[in-house]
C-alpha cells in the first residue's frame, strides 16, 4: 500500500503544496487517522521547509495511531529527524518552532526530546514580527505558547 502511494505521489508536482494546504491537511489528519502516512509522503516531497515540517507532524500523528511500540518509535524518530533538520537549516522560521514546541508539549518526557525553552523564547521574542503578516500563525503561537 505504501509503495503504491509513493509511486502515485512521485508524479505530483510539489508546486501545489502550500503552507495553507499543509495546515488544512494536518487538521484533517487529526480526525481521519488512516490518512497520516499518505499526507506525510505528499508533504515531505515539498521543497518548502514549513510544508516538510507539517509532513513531520503527520509522522508524529501516525506514531500516536499505531499500537506496536517499535512502530511508534520508528514514526516518532522519522518525524523528529525531518522536523529537526528543517529547523537546523531554517532556524528563523517560526512555524517550524511552533510545530516542534507543540509536539514536545504532548509527548512523554522519557523520549528525551525537549527544546521547549529555546523554542518558547524565540517564539515570544518574535511573535510581534508576524502579527499582521500571518494572522493564523500569530493566533496559533498565542494559543499554544501562552497556554503552556
Amino acid at each position: 500500500m505504501i509503495f503504491f502511494i509513493l509511486i502515485f505521489l512521485t508524479g505530483k508536482s510539489t508546486l501545489g503544496q502550500s503552507v495553507e494546504e499543509a495546515r488544512l491537511l494536518l487538521n484533517k489528519a487529526k480526525t481521519k487517522k488512516d490518512s497520516c502516512l499518505y499526507y506525510a509522503a505528499y508533504l515531505n516531497q515539498s521543497t518548502n521547509p514549513v510544508v516538510k515540517g507539517y509532513g513531520a507532524m503527520m509522522l508524529f500523528l501516525e506514531a500516536d495511531n499505531v499500537f506496536n511500540p517499535f512502530s511508534k518509535l520508528h514514526f516518532f524518530n522519522s518525524g523528529k529527524a525531518i522536523l529537526d533538520s528543517c529547523i537546523q537549516q531554517h532556524p528563523g522560521l517560526l512555524e517550524l518552532r511552533l510545530l516542534r514546541y507543540a509536539v514536545q508539549n504532548e509527548i512523554p518526557s522519557i523520549l528525551g526530546y525537549d527544546n521547549r525553552n529555546e523554542d518558547k523564547k524565540i517564539l515570544l521574542q518574535s511573535i510581534h514580527l508576524i502579527e499582521k503578516k500571518d494572522e493564523y500563525l500569530y493566533k496559533r503561537i498565542k494559543e499554544t505558547v501562552y497556554e503552556n
